[in-house]
């Protein structure tokens, strides 16, 4: 698995962005420019260094994701518990709100759920999509037709057939047909991995999200957008 940290030295460039991203235990950070060039990527933080970073980086612009497991998606906004310290999101064009806590409570900054950015990412696009996101131990699937919400949820990957398991156990629930044969994939997953070779058998067409308005400020050639595709459409989608 690649190692995404990264550092260009940020200083002295000015008006720069931060993508915070909200985990189980830590955030995860990146930076940008006013021009959207990645500047660093920093992972592993306590909540308890959050507004020290916040306050070393000075950012004219901080946008938070959270993407702990702890959700939940309604269609009818009353019928969400109101119990406890929960935030509340509404999926564009959809009457489908996530409801979902947060392990860290910013002040003065933009929160939402990393459901909710995929959602604003492809409301407009009426093809069949089929998207999972990896990160270190969870990965994410996003399925959408003709424009709306079928299906978002998080597993843990605690063996090599959970992958496996979970995309066949979605395809058989929503009755998943040809159309669906292109499958998206973002975060930390390589060409050629296991977890790439796993599920070719199953799709016509394997692709990386790309997302050719970012340049990340790198030598390193390793480094790929799609890698970031959390933070990308977290500045993008977040509001």
């Amino acid at each position: 698995m690649v190692d995404l940290e990264f550092d260009s030295n940020t200083l002295g460039v000015n008006n720069i962005k931060l993508s915070a991203i909200f985990e189980a235990d830590n955030f995860v950070y990146s930076t940008f420019d006013q021009d959207n060039n990645m500047l660093s990527f920093n992972r592993g933080l306590p909540y308890t260094e959050f507004d020290t970073v916040i306050n070393t980086i000075n950012p004219v612009t901080t946008k938070v994701a959270v993407k702990t497991p702890f959700f939940g998606h309604f269609g009818d906004q009353e019928r969400i518990p109101m119990e406890g310290q929960f935030f509340i999101d509404k999926m564009t064009g959809q009457n489908i709100w996530c409801s979902y806590e947060s392990p860290f409570t910013p002040k003065g900054v933009s929160i939402k759920h990393f459901s909710t950015l995929l959602n604003h990412e492809f409301y407009l696009d009426h093809r069949p999509i089929f998207h999972i996101h990896f990160d270190e131990d969870l990965f994410h699937i996003y399925v959408q037709n003709n424009g709306e919400l079928m299906l978002y949820n998080c597993y843990k990957m605690d063996g090599e057939g959970d992958l496996l398991y979970y995309h066949s156990l979605i395809s058989q629930a929503l009755d998943l047909n040809v159309e669906f044969n292109t499958l998206r994939l973002s975060g930390m997953i390589e060409h050629y991995s296991k977890a790439y070779t796993q599920l070719s058998p199953f799709h016509n067409h394997i692709e990386f999200v790309n997302s050719p308005d970012v340049n990340i400020i790198t030598t390193r050639e390793d480094l790929k957008p799609y890698h970031f595709y959390d933070h990308i459409i977290n500045l993008k989608c977040g509001l």
